[in-house]
């Protein structure tokens, strides 16, 4: 998925409609992002980690820091760390994973990062272990894919899942080309997802996803003013090319457009036709060079001298005769031009 989209934030959302300020998520969200930070005693608390850690990425520190304070918060005290929200606490770690991949997408990080960030989650798990939140590695496309989810679910618990006013809203956002496609991404994931072998994508979607919101099957989101140029292919068609090519190794469904067409040109005629002078002029271009090397290098040269001089000879001959008869031929016409000016002269008797 291109960088230039899936860029948006919770917080951007807010900003747009304060309707996302009213929620669950958006406090705990807020909550999230106040870990570990300096000069506030309410929000540093489990933020030491270990000197072996010294080394790594610096913003990479700084997020892990407090993605293992927020998970060590969640496992130990919520109700003393998140006061005064009444949520349904079989969702934080929904909500806690929200932000989570909203920090990863909006702070650009690359994919060494992003895997060194799971590692470090996977080796302090114990810390973190009655959670219940587990974390699955994913790159970075698989994770933009994912988000675009959890961005639908914040619409999904803001307008408590009327279909229809969410898929209003969506269209009428700025963002809304960052979310449209969940619907399809959704109804993907729910299909290729059980079956054996499924991908870390698949192990999120089913445990943090789908249990909390449903899609209208029937329904789809356009943005508001958008205009498609059916002649050219937009923003939307890469992404969904993309998609595509992240589901292609589960399903046969999703082979990229451009593998089809590849092996469509292939087996047309046309390509065929092209195909056979090519093999025929490389394998005349070999036989010639092969020929040469064994007339230069090898003994073959000998055996090949005599039938070469005589052919020569021939040649000789033969040009020699058609010089004589060019000659000839020029004689004859030169002739044949002077004659055309003859003139008759004869002598007048003497009067």
């Amino acid at each position: 998925m291109s960088e230039t989209t899936n860029t948006c934030s919770l917080d951007d959302l807010a900003d747009e409609d304060n309707a996302f300020k009213k929620t669950d998520l958006f406090n705990l969200y807020s909550k999230f992002g106040n870990a570990c930070i300096h000069n506030n005693d309410d929000t540093y608390h489990h933020c030491s980690v270990d000197n072996k850690y010294n080394t790594v990425d610096f913003r990479v520190k700084l997020f892990f820091q407090q993605v293992l304070s927020n998970l060590i918060r969640i496992e130990s005290n919520q109700d003393f760390y998140f006061p005064d929200i009444t949520y349904e606490k079989r969702k934080v770690c929904t909500y806690l994973k929200h932000w989570f991949y909203d920090q990863i997408t909006y702070k650009l990080f690359n994919e060494d990062q992003i895997k060194k960030i799971f590692e470090i989650l996977d080796d302090e798990k114990q810390k973190y272990v009655d959670t219940n939140c587990e974390f699955y590695q994913m790159n970075l496309g698989e994770i933009k894919f994912i988000k675009t989810l959890y961005d639908y679910f914040a619409f999904y618990e803001t307008y408590s899942g009327k279909h229809a006013e969410i898929a209003d809203k969506i269209s009428n956002s700025k963002y809304c080309k960052n979310i449209k496609h969940a619907n399809y991404y959704y109804t993907q994931f729910d299909r290729i997802c059980d079956k054996p072998g499924s991908k870390s994508y698949c192990n999120e979607y089913k445990k943090y996803i789908k249990e909390f919101i449903t899609f209208d099957e029937k329904s789809s989101i356009s943005c508001s003013g958008e205009v498609k140029d059916s002649e050219e292919p937009n923003q939307d068609d890469y992404e969904l090319l993309e998609f595509r090519q992240l589901i292609g190794g589960d399903d046969p469904l999703g082979k990229p457009q451009f593998k089809e067409v590849a092996d469509d040109s292939m087996d047309s005629p046309d390509a065929k036709g092209n195909i056979i002078p090519a093999t025929v002029s490389v394998s005349s271009v070999s036989i010639f060079s092969i020929l040469f090397l064994l007339y230069k290098f090898t003994p073959f040269r000998s055996t090949l001298y005599r039938p070469i001089e005589v052919v020569k000879n021939v040649w000789k001959k033969k040009e020699e005769n058609d010089e004589l008869v060019l000659q000839e031929n020029e004689y004859e016409q030169l002739n044949s031009d002077y004659t055309g000016y003859n003139i008759v002269y004869n002598t007048l008797p003497n009067q």
